[in-house]
C-alpha cells in the first residue's frame, strides 16, 4: 500500500508519463461512471476486475449473486467522481475504484462501536467534509492491455481531481509485487510505502 499526498507528489513527472501513454495508444479516453446507467457501469467494472485478476494468487471472481448484492449497496453511497473507466476506441479496458478513507473517522470512535452513536459520527464527518483522503481499493486492466501503463492514467486523474473534491491524499492498495510498472512509478513520483501485506496458504 502506497501513500501519496499532493504536497509531496511529483505531479509533473507523472503527467509527462501519462502523456507518453496517450501518444503511444491513440483512442484512449478516461471518464467517470454515468450514474444514470449505474448497473451497466458496475457490470463493466466487475468484468474488467474478473479478467484482470484471474491469474493472481488466491483470486476469487465476483459471482452474479455477489455482484447484485454489492451493486445495490454501493448505489446508495458511491461517489462517482474518484472512480474512473478507461476506454480504448470505445471499449472499456481498465478502471480504478476509490472511496473516501473512512478509517479516518473510525479512529475518532474510541470504543470502536458503530452503535448507538458511532455510525452517526461517521455520517456527520462525511457531510462536514471530514474525509480528506481516499483509498484506491480496486484497479484492473484487461490482460490484453496490461504492460502499457494504462493504470498510471487513473492514478494521475485521482491526484489531479482530488483537491477539488476535498481529497488531498490517496492510499493505493493493493499493488502486487508482480506489478513492476507501478512499483517503479510510485517512489519516483513521491509516494511512500505505507503498509505491506502478506498472504499465506496452508493445506488442511
Amino acid at each position: 500500500a502506497y501513500y501519496a499526498h499532493k504536497k509531496y507528489m511529483n505531479i509533473d513527472r507523472l503527467r509527462r508519463g501519462v502523456e507518453i501513454v496517450y501518444r503511444r495508444n491513440p483512442g484512449l479516453k478516461l471518464r467517470t461512471p454515468d450514474m444514470s446507467r449505474f448497473d451497466e457501469e458496475i457490470q463493466i467494472v466487475r468484468d474488467i476486475y474478473n479478467e484482470a485478476w484471474t491469474e493472481n494468487w488466491g483470486f476469487s471472481p465476483i459471482t452474479d449473486a455477489e455482484y447484485t448484492y454489492l451493486a445495490a449497496d454501493m448505489k446508495e453511497i458511491v461517489d462517482p467522481n474518484p472512480i474512473y473507466i478507461l476506454e480504448k476506441d470505445g471499449e472499456p479496458v481498465a478502471f480504478s475504484f476509490s472511496l473516501p478513507n473512512i478509517n479516518l473517522g473510525l479512529r475518532r470512535i474510541r470504543n470502536g462501536r458503530l452503535f448507538p452513536t458511532g455510525l452517526f459520527k461517521l455520517l456527520a464527518l462525511d457531510k462536514l467534509g471530514g474525509y480528506d483522503e481516499v483509498r484506491m481499493t480496486l484497479m484492473g486492466v484487461r490482460p490484453a492491455y496490461q504492460g502499457r501503463a494504462f493504470d498510471v492514467i487513473s492514478v494521475l486523474a485521482t491526484m489531479d481531481d482530488g483537491p477539488a473534491l476535498g481529497y488531498h491524499a490517496c492510499e493505493m492498495s493493493w499493488i502486487l509485487d508482480s506489478n513492476q510498472t507501478l512499483l517503479n512509478l510510485m517512489p519516483s513520483i513521491g509516494a511512500v510505502v505505507d503498509k505491506e501485506y502478506a498472504l499465506f496458504e496452508k493445506l488442511l
